[in-house]
């Protein structure tokens, strides 16, 4: 069976054995009416027509008039805090040109010079629809790219656009926009809130037409190709804000991945970036190494890496950024993987030894230059245009936001669920890699994140856990918000009961950071106890990850408990791993903010979490935290509460109640919904005080020690 997260029920993805969608490309755009306008007859005259009527300016890029809205639905009710927020907006929208239905008044429709001659001499204003640039993002060009996915397109009449920024609501109904690359909507005389609003058809339909942000989701190895908390989060952003345009820029293998989700109406275009196969398109012939103009500074960068990582960022930076223009010329991915590269970094290996103990030796010098030829392929592919652009993590996966940065002068948003920089840390132990190169990419790595939190105009970490670690890796605190990731409760209502034999129940990715062979051990400490025990384990690996699982079958015929434990591979609803046992135990050894958790809580399941990450965050006082990699710690907990229904009951309650006031989509939803807005029209937003603790923070509770290690058994008081 097959593993699908709730939020994908209902798509083509979701259903059992369902066929993979083939790559397609995009619809060609529909050229919009480039005539000019036509004077009222009063104003016409004889022989030749003013210079700013003829015709359109040949090269004049024109205003983004892209869609025609509906009028305002009403106000949503019991939506929550998103829903007041929305309520509220909607309601100040309505300004001195529109009526409640969405029809402009008489007098306040477009310029006279813009009025059409209809029949009978009778005059109807509308707005003459401008023609799109041919780099303005509101054309749906395809990317360049490795390859570019079908992307559904449908009508959004009644398909619920009532989402509206709440900044909004404070600045006069103005709703606000950013233009790429540019000031020119953020100046003066367009509104309280700098922006400006276009009408298209009105009077006639009364259908408002307005600018449609567009935001830039930048991520590596997640959506839309492959399954796992990310993914469902950006699936939950992208549906939650059917306001909003996405653009995907996804960094992959090789660029033959499948989609695997079935891509929301709202997403506009899906670029892939492979990391590995044949060079970027485009790549020119190979470019001198060195310094000065067209020159590739290959040695300057090999001259920082080789520095400490608390010395020379701002060189580090500079260097990259002369390094994106020499991809965009085509020639970066030549010259970093030149015989001239290998022989500069063996060179100042040579002159800089660093450990006596490891001497670097010319196949490390190739094989780091490859691997950082692959890593910085995305600077050779052109930038995303949007209105702020956002990376679903740091290291390699927000290199296409640093280029639209620095190309356009996008606004740049992070948002980290796990740490990057810690995850790498922890992949290295294994990596088949002598130590020179692990340490040298390492640093790369590291300098590489520290770049992308000084130039994103805004930090979200799903966790305060995460804010610490960017702190300590040079974030500034003042543009740090944490976001909690959510779940729809509707899609976790209460359980009513539960096995009647004593059941551990994991779900989740079958990955090596999961830690699953803890979990079998402890599972074998368990059984010891209570002979009866199962544990029931929901999921899959990723591909090429099959092994692992290999390797736990293996593992559990080792420990004697093969017949009791159970690999059920993925199921129809992520509801029913949860319901199959008495208690849910997450064991990974690195999460950012867990969904397993938050979605268990949910439905009403005690929870036992290794303390890594957010996990202690989300579980509060109604669960139980081990350190990770403890078998010991981890069966003594889970004999805790099995044996315990009492405790059982009331920590269930108790972790519902918990994720309902503070793990809802609708805030996390509503959180982003203001981001967009304030930094799409270059407003300034306040974020929390660094030095303040959220209030959902874990707090003190009994302290017990179970199998030598100190457990935190944050139950709730009774």
């Amino acid at each position: 069976m097959e593993l699908v997260h709730p939020a994908a029920a209902g798509h083509d993805h979701a259903r059992v054995g369902a066929a993979e969608r083939p790559a397609a490309v995009l619809p060609a755009p529909v050229e919009p009416d480039r005539r000019p306008a036509r004077l009222p007859r009063d104003r016409r005259r004889a022989g030749r027509l003013p210079q700013r009527v003829q015709r359109e300016r040949p090269g004049r890029q024109q205003p983004d008039v892209r869609r025609r809205r509906g009028p305002a639905r009403p106000a949503d009710v019991g939506q929550g805090a998103g829903g007041r927020i929305r309520a509220r907006v909607r309601a100040g929208r309505r300004g001195h040109h529109h009526r409640p239905g969405g029809h402009v008044r008489p007098g306040h429709g477009a310029g006279r010079d813009q009025g059409e001659l209809g029949r009978r001499g009778g005059l109807r204003r509308r707005l003459r629809r401008p023609a799109l640039g041919p780099h303005h993002p509101g054309r749906a060009r395809p990317e360049a790219g490795a390859g570019i996915d079908a992307v559904p397109g449908r009508s959004r009449d009644g398909a619920g656009h009532g989402r509206r920024r709440a900044a909004a609501a404070l600045h006069g109904g103005h709703q606000c926009r950013g233009q790429p690359g540019a000031a020119a909507w953020r100046g003066a005389g367009r509104g309280a809130a700098g922006c400006r609003r276009r009408r298209a058809g009105a009077g006639r339909t009364g259908r408002v037409s307005e600018p449609v942000m567009q935001i830039a989701l930048t991520e590596e190895g997640t959506y839309p190709h492959h399954f796992g908390g990310v993914s469902v989060w950006c699936d939950q952003l992208i549906r939650g804000m059917p306001d909003y345009d996405f653009r995907l820029v996804a960094l992959v293998a090789t660029g033959s991945e499948p989609v695997r989700w079935k891509l929301p109406g709202n997403v506009t275009s899906l670029v892939t970036v492979p990391l590995w196969g044949p060079p970027p398109p485009g790549s020119g012939p190979r470019a001198r190494l060195g310094r000065g103009r067209g020159a590739v500074p290959v040695g300057d960068l090999i001259d920082v890496l080789l520095e400490p990582p608390d010395q020379q960022q701002d060189r580090f930076a500079s260097v990259l950024r002369e390094m994106f223009g020499c991809g965009q010329a085509g020639t970066l991915s030549g010259a970093l993987a030149s015989e001239s590269a290998v022989q500069v970094l063996s060179d100042a290996w040579r002159d800089r030894p660093e450990s006596a103990h490891s001497v670097p030796t010319l196949h490390d010098a190739v094989t780091v230059m490859q691997m950082i030829e692959h890593a910085l392929r995305p600077l050779s592919h052109p930038p995303v245009r949007a209105d702020v652009v956002h990376a679903v993590t740091n290291g390699l996966g927000a290199l296409p936001a640093l280029t639209a940065k620095w190309q356009y002068g996008t606004p740049m948003l992070v948002t980290e669920h796990g740490i990057y920089m810690r995850e790498q840390f922890l992949h290295s132990r294994s990596a088949p890699y002598r130590w020179p190169v692990r340490r040298l990419f390492l640093r790369f790595l590291r300098r590489l994140c520290a770049l992308g939190y000084h130039e994103a105009q805004m930090i979200t970490p799903g966790n305060v856990y995460n804010k610490r670690w960017e702190e300590q890796l040079g974030a500034d605190l003042s543009k740090v918000r944490t976001v909690y990731n959510g779940v729809d409760p509707a899609d976790f209502p209460a359980l009513a009961g539960e096995p009647d034999v004593p059941t551990i129940s994991w779900a989740g990715r079958v990955d090596p950071v999961k830690d699953l062979d803890t979990l079998l051990r402890a599972f074998a400490l368990v059984r010891e106890q209570i002979p009866a025990a199962r544990l029931r384990i929901f999921g899959s690996p990723p591909a090429g990850g099959e092994a692992y699982l290999e390797h736990l079958q293996l593992l559990a015929d080792e420990l004697g408990i093969s017949a009791s434990t159970s690999f059920e591979g993925r199921v129809d609803k992520i509801r029913d791993a949860y319901a199959a046992g008495q208690v849910v135990v997450l064991c990974s050894i690195t999460e950012g903010f867990p969904y397993t958790l938050i979605e268990a809580m949910t439905c009403g399941r005690p929870c036992v979490g290794t303390d890594v990450g957010g996990v202690t965050e989300a579980i509060g006082d109604t669960g139980l935290a081990v350190p990770p990699r403890s078998p010991a710690g981890l069966a003594e907990a889970c004999l805790t509460l099995l044996g315990d229904a009492g405790l059982r009951q009331k920590l269930g309650a108790a972790a519902r109640l918990r994720a309902l006031e503070y793990f809802t989509v609708d805030r996390a939803i509503s959180a982003f919904d203001e981001i967009y807005t304030f930094l799409g029209s270059g407003r300034p937003l306040l974020t929390a005080d660094p030095g303040q603790t959220p209030a959902i923070a874990p707090g003190a509770g009994w302290r017990h020690r179970f199998g030598g290690a100190q457990l935190m058994a944050l139950g709730a008081a009774g």
